[in-house]
Order: structure tokens, then sequence, then C-alpha cells
């Protein structure tokens, strides 16, 4: 069944959060619920702070963990029962108790999701030995797409035993993760069919099967309207599963929409988008020695050098502390939504993040019509965006030239198409290129008719095991 969404989906700082703001403070103050989920405590603490200036001092709750040891959701449920049907509210939760939510509670709330969260997530795996663990107890039967099979509880009672986990057994507790991800009810757990095949019926796999978690539709399902916002929206990993995969119309949110300061970027000529590699760059190629020390070490170096005396914010992997560069201006991981001064103020941002799924998931990827341009859009592209749009750039009123540096070609084109007017250009470090080694190659296509095929064949091994038969199939392969 067809499932209607609106969204707001224009670029960053256009005014998403500012006209969400106005717009439920004036909702709350005639008695409509509005509940505004977000993906960081920063963003959800400055929501709080806006509403409380809002002139019709509408009705604020902020609820957020303060510790990882305790829920937060029975503080969450527990507001929502107290309120009265008619009184006005807004509630600020975070993207992670949103997906909590008891449904029962949904009905009588408009929802607004600020900041798009992750549709998709990979779960490798290596279990040629053990795979019967859970494998026994699964159902890999339908196909959602040729080649592409549904992960499903066989047996749910024995998968809820495996979760409880009862005597905190090591192995078991391997397969917490994914297991618990099957039996979400909003999401959806993928296979290569060929994969899992050669898993359970292969003596020599090497049991390297992947599962692809994608996040249904149904966590937001219930409430009286649903609204997403988020920057390039269409490119989100959530969009691009879902246009693939679910039967969702989206329609732009009639207020917000007209709420904003441009639809596109307007101040591109302000913009130089500088890149230092043609080629991917990936935390591998960052991590390899050279004579005097790493090519990450070599890549600060030159940045530092490149922004002598002048300030610039910078964005990296997690793992890598705030000593990394000189400047103190280092941006979170998640960036998004964040609009503070001293990032305002600031001209210049070195992007250093190294994000890439593994060759495998493109490939997989690929059998979904998703091509590598959208999937690193998907992981990377769109965090980088984000970073750099903390800085002079998200002020349409500033007039000061922009360079956003950043380690490849892709990220640079990418960027620019979002910025008319702005250019590129490559600045020369003396640092080798990165090898090709590890780039998702162009894999060789089935056709959807040799797909239908090779399940049909999959089918009839199925059906003779089930007799006690044997069933030798015969498959097609890519040319």
């Amino acid at each position: 069944m067809n499932t209607k969404f609106y969204m707001a989906g224009s670029p960053a700082g256009a005014g998403k959060t500012f006209a969400t703001v106005k717009m439920s403070g004036e909702l709350a103050a005639k008695g409509h619920k509005i509940l505004i989920a977000q993906n960081t405590k920063n963003l959800m603490k400055q929501t709080r702070d806006d509403l409380l200036r809002h002139p019709d001092k509408p009705r604020v709750k902020l609820i957020y963990a303060k510790s990882s040891r305790k829920s937060v959701m029975p503080e969450i449920e527990e507001f929502m029962r107290s309120l009265v049907p008619d009184e006005g509210q807004v509630l600020i939760i975070s993207h992670v108790a949103l997906k909590r939510l008891n449904g029962a509670f949904r009905k009588f709330w408009d929802l607004i999701v600020d900041e798009i969260p992750s549709g998709f997530e990979h779960m490798p795996t290596k279990i040629a030995k053990s795979h019967a663990i859970i494998t026994d107890h699964l159902d890999v039967t339908y196909e959602i797409k040729p080649g592409i099979a549904v992960v499903r509880p066989g047996n749910a009672a024995a998968i809820q035993t495996m979760i409880d986990n009862e005597t905190d057994d090591q192995v078991l507790a391997t397969f917490n993760k994914l297991l618990r991800a099957i039996t979400d009810p909003d999401r959806i757990v993928l296979v290569d069919s060929e994969k899992y095949e050669d898993l359970i019926t292969n003596p020599s796999t090497q049991g390297h099967v992947d599962f692809y978690a994608v996040l249904n539709d149904t966590f937001v399902k219930g409430f009286k309207s649903v609204t997403m916002m988020g920057a390039n929206a269409h490119e989100t990993s959530l969009f691009v599963m879902w246009e693939k995969l679910m039967d969702v119309t989206w329609e732009e949110h009639p207020v917000i929409t007209k709420s904003l300061l441009y639809t596109t970027h307007t101040n591109g000529s302000r913009l130089t988008i500088s890149y230092l590699f043609d080629r991917p760059w990936s935390g591998r190629f960052a991590d390899t020695d050279l004579d005097d020390g790493t090519v990450m070490e070599s890549v600060v170096a030159f940045a530092e050098a490149y922004f002598d005396g002048r300030s610039y914010l910078w964005h990296a992997n997690e793992d890598h502390d705030s000593s990394l560069m000189r400047s103190t201006l280092k941006l979170p991981a998640m960036a998004h939504g964040l609009d503070r001064a001293e990032y305002r103020r600031v001209h210049n941002v070195v992007l250093l993040s190294a994000l890439n799924y593994y060759p495998q998931v493109y490939k997989f990827l690929a059998k979904l019509r998703i091509d590598n341009d959208t999937a690193q859009a998907m992981i990377s592209y769109q965090t980088e965006y984000q970073a750099m749009m903390r800085c002079s750039l998200r002020d349409d009123k500033a007039v000061a030239p922009v360079t956003v540096m950043v380690m490849s070609r892709g990220s640079a084109e990418w960027l620019q198409s979002k910025f008319p007017g702005s250019k590129i250009e490559k600045l020369e470090t003396g640092i080798s290129e990165p090898r090709k080694v590890g780039a998702p190659e162009k894999e060789k296509k089935l056709s959807d008719a040799d797909n239908a095929y090779n399940w049909r064949q999959r089918e009839k091994v199925r059906k003779a095991a089930a007799k006690g038969e044997v069933y030798v199939p015969i498959f097609r392969v890519a040319k």
C-alpha cells in the first residue's frame, strides 16, 4: 500500500529548522502536538532554545538520554500519556527514541524528522563453520528483487532465545546485532541469494556472506502526518533505498517549503573547491607509510601550510582526535544542522574524512540499479557537504571567498554540482596518487530475465531437497 510523506529537501542553510521552529510554535499554540526528532543533542538543544524564544510561547519539552545505561523511553511515553487531548505541545526527542516509540502514542502527533536518518547498514560475516547456529532458524525463500532475498525469522522462539543469551555465550553474542536486525519490524534484512545458497550448500565455502539492513518505512507510520527534512534529500541512503524497495510517495511540505530562503545555492561564485587526488580517498591509503611518515601526516602538513595564517574548520573520521591538526576548530563527526557563530565566521574548510563501503557492497547495490556515484553520495559526499556547510557559506549575506579542500576529485565534482558558479582546482602536493587496488570494479551484470531464471533454478533445488531428491541446477552467468 502506498504511503505519503511530506519532505523539505532544500540545501543546507536555507532555513528548514528555522521554518520548522516557527511553524511548530504556531501550531502548538493552537492546540496541535508536534513531535520533532533530531539526530544530535546539540541540534536538539538548539531547537529547544529557539522554541523557548518563540513569540507564541508554546509548551516545549526536550527529552534525551543523559546516560547510555538508562533507557529514555519510559520517560517519553509517560510524558505523552500525561497530556490532555487538546493541549498543544512541542516534544523534541532523538532519532533513536523515535524508532523505539510505541505505536499507540503516535496518532495524535504530527512528526517532523529533522535530518534524514541513515537507511542502510552493511553487516559482514564470515561464518563458514558456524552459520548453522542461526541459518537453521532463518527463512530466506522470498526474493524482493531477482538475486536479492529477504532474511526473515523461521523459528522466532529460537532466535529470541539466542538474542536473550541468558548464559552470555560468546559465540551467540557475535550474532546478536544481526539477529536483532532480522527480528526488528522496522528493518528489512537482505542478502545476495547466490552467496547465501553457497553458504548453505557448499561444504568448501569460505563463508563470507554480507547482510544488509534497510530501514523500513514502518518506523514512521501511525502519526497524523510525517515530514522528513534534509539537504539533498533524494541522495540520502534512506531516500535511495526506499525508492528501490518501498511504495512511498513524497510531497513538498506546503508550509515549510514556502518559508525557505532558497531552493538552490546562489553563492557558488564565492566557492573554490580544491582537491588533492584524482582517485578515491580511503583510510587504507591515508595510513600508507611514506619515507617521512604516513600519507595522512603529509596531507595534514600540506593543508596547514596551505592555510597558514588563515582560520579553517576541519573534519575527519571519528578515530582521529583533535590533535591531528593545529586548528582547534574541529567539526563533530555528525555536523548536520549545527549553526554556530564561531563556525560561520570561518571561510576555509579541510575535509579529511575517508568514508567508503567495502567493494562487495557496491556490487550488491548495483543489483538494485544503484551506481557507484550514488552509493558514494550516500556514505561520503553527503557527510562532506554537511561539514563544509558549517562555514560562512551558510550565511547568504556573506561575500568573502571560500576555499574547501577535499581529498578526491569525485568529492570535488559532486560538491561543485551543488553550487552553480563554483570552481574546482587540483593542488599539487607531491604525494603519489592512490593505487587502484580496492576500488569497486565494474561488475558484469545479469539481465533481469537471467536473474529470474537463476531464481527458478534455486527454487527447484529447494523443492527437490524438501522431497529428499536431488536437482542439479544450471545457472546462467554474466558475459
